[in-house]
């Protein structure tokens, strides 16, 4: 049975929770993935933080991830970090 829903978070991992929220848009609820997009939920914080940033640098392209472009474009590592452990402390 899935857990309770997180509590909420304030100051700087309220910011990353807004946007983990922006990336459940494209990851679906929870972070839990949708179809054929994985799950985020779970794994663990540098493996999200090195996805973020190779999203972010150009070394990861293609279709599959234009939608994630406009999300990371303007994220600091801290923000990546913040994002991370968000994502992380969600049950997979």
């Amino acid at each position: 049975m899935p857990s309770a829903d997180p509590a909420p978070l304030h100051g700087p991992a309220s910011q990353a929770a807004f946007t983990a929220a922006q990336i459940g848009d494209l990851f679906g609820g929870h972070l839990r993935g949708l179809g054929a997009v994985p799950s985020l939920a779970g794994r663990t914080p540098s493996y999200l933080v090195r996805q973020l940033y190779d999203l972010k640098s150009g070394a990861r392209g293609g279709r599959a991830v234009q939608p994630m472009l406009p999300v990371v474009a303007n994220l600091t590592v801290a923000d990546m970090g913040g994002i991370a452990a968000y994502a992380a402390s969600l049950p997979p």
